[in-house]
């Protein structure tokens, strides 16, 4: 049992895996069950009523962090949004762990392999993960990124299905909400209720797809490997955006508008406003991005992540849906 800390677990994906860690610790036996410790810029007292710890912190504050952190042996960070959040936040929070002698630190990665071509990372991620190697080099501290390619969920954005079990135990208010586990709606390439695809290349590369549970699932059982790589690989399914449109088209029984686009186009159309990061982003998974290994699946085979077919299945099977027809792009930065 070791005392885990998770920074960016209140809102968002970091909420979906905090209570996906909470609710699979919960089925162990009480001497084989792991501290969670909640770092929250604010008072969380639905949480402390449950009897999760919370430590009140302050980014800004070094000494605040430093004691936040004390006897924290794996620190866990959830940490999304802007470059400046991605940053400054988690520069702060692996200096305090260098201090407060933290053994692991896993930063806000949760994506492909590198960062090459995607101005938002190499501005943010890239630079927090340079300073988690010169942490590792200089105290030992072990530091992985999890990476787990593109979140099955956004292939639910706009589905009608209502909530499962699942979503009443997480209190969704919609099988969408369920769905998406935390991220916002959004139409990346494929738009599954007006049936478009907006492919990157021809869509034949292939990519690492992973349900936001599954991948807090692959990080829960994580605590328990003795040494922790540079990185932590998983996948729910791999598959070009071909094979997935295939899917879909089947499922929902009707021919989706298709659009190739070469890489010239997406690195022109990534110069016009609010566009840059959807079209580098498809740029780089032309280039094998997101064709992330599968180091996690193999080392626990009993974990069985939900593949494209079946979610796609269960999010889509029997919606009733308009004739194919572009819409208006979803490309928020």
């Amino acid at each position: 049992m070791i005392t885990v800390a998770l920074a960016g677990a209140t809102t968002g994906f970091g909420l979906t895996v905090l209570r996906t860690l909470l609710h699979l610790n919960s089925s162990l036996e009480p001497n084989q069950r792991h501290n969670f410790v909640l770092l929250s810029r604010s008072p969380q007292p639905e949480w402390s009523a449950k009897g999760l710890e919370v430590r009140q912190i302050s980014y800004e504050d070094h000494d605040q962090l430093v004691s936040a952190l004390k006897d924290v042996h794996t620190l866990i960070s959830l940490i999304g949004g802007d470059v400046s959040a991605l940053r400054n936040a988690q520069t702060c929070l692996l200096a305090a762990a260098r201090v407060a002698d933290v053994k692991r630190f896993a930063p806000s990665e949760y994506a492909g392999m590198g960062y090459e071509g995607i101005d938002l990372y190499a501005a943010s991620k890239a630079h927090v993960w340079t300073l988690c190697l010169a942490a590792k080099q200089e105290t030992g501290m072990e530091v992985a990124s999890f990476n787990c390619g593109l979140f099955m969920s956004i292939l639910a954005t706009g589905t009608s299905k209502g909530i499962t079990e699942v979503g009443r135990r997480e209190g969704a208010e919609t099988g969408e909400e369920e769905a998406l586990a935390g991220l916002r709606p959004w139409n990346f390439v494929l738009n599954l209720r007006a049936g478009t695809a907006d492919l990157p290349g021809d869509g034949s590369a292939k990519v690492a797809w992973t349900e936001m549970r599954d991948v807090a699932t692959f990080m829960f059982h994580a605590l328990a490997l003795p040494l922790w790589p540079e990185d932590l690989n998983m996948r729910g399914d791999l598959r070009s955006f071909r094979e997935v449109l295939e899917i879909v088209q089947r499922i929902q029984d009707r021919k989706f508008l298709v659009r190739e686009n070469s890489i010239e186009t997406m690195e022109d159309m990534a110069h016009e406003n609010g566009k840059q990061f959807y079209n580098q982003v498809r740029v780089a998974l032309v280039k094998g991005y997101c064709d992330v290994p599968d180091d996690l699946n193999r080392k626990f085979p009993d974990i069985k992540p939900i593949d494209c077919e079946s979610f796609a299945e269960k999010w889509w099977s029997g919606v009733r849906l308009p004739e194919a027809a572009w819409e208006e792009d979803q490309a928020f930065m």
